[in-house]
């Protein structure tokens, strides 16, 4: 029998012709990815409101009488986008309750091209993003964006965060989590 070396990121089988370089940089959460072995990441930031804090009252959903300063805007988020993106078909955001008991979606966007960028207060998707329905569409209103805001019956968490996915949905990596408090 050969012997087995494993030095640094690089896997030898000596005496049977056999190298494997880059190990261990697979795509983040997705175990490759198809993206040619190179690691892919994405992180999210916004300007709107900080990370854990009270989201402001201009971004409730109108209507239901949700909060006195409501006016559905939805919040400005940016995102980089890091890595090898060749195995990457879209980037998918999502925003949820996730004190409401099933996860109740306000903000669902799926294709957005796989490369940094961002969208401001009340601003459009970038060319190419499939805008989702939310579960206001239809009991309240919402925007062409697709952002539904909050109006909780009490204190609630929502979480928003960024996936990037192949062709069958796979995700190749996940970013951070933005949070917000609305009460």
């Amino acid at each position: 029998m050969s012997p087995l070396t494993i030095t640094g990121s690089e896997l030898t089988i000596s005496g049977s012709g056999l190298t494997i370089s880059g190990v261990g940089t697979a795509a983040a959460g997705g175990g490759g990815g198809g993206g040619g072995g190179g690691s892919l990441s994405i992180s999210i930031t916004s300007s709107s409101f900080t990370n854990g804090g009270n989201i402001d009252g201009e971004f409730y959903i109108t209507g239901g009488n949700c909060h006195p300063q409501a006016a559905n805007t939805s919040p400005q988020v940016s995102w980089t986008v890091s890595g090898d993106t060749s195995g990457a078909a879209g980037i998918r955001c999502l925003c949820i309750d996730i004190d409401s008991g099933d996860n109740f979606v306000h903000w669902f966007v799926t294709d957005i091209p796989v490369e940094s960028g961002s969208i401001s207060e009340n601003g459009s998707w970038p060319s190419g993003s499939t805008v989702n329905a939310n579960n206001w569409d239809g009991v309240l209103t919402s925007r062409a964006n697709g952002w539904g805001g909050p109006c909780p019956p009490s204190q609630h968490t929502y979480e928003i965060t960024f996936e990037i996915l192949d062709s069958n949905d796979d995700t190749l990596a996940t970013s951070n989590t933005l949070s917000f408090e609305a009460s």
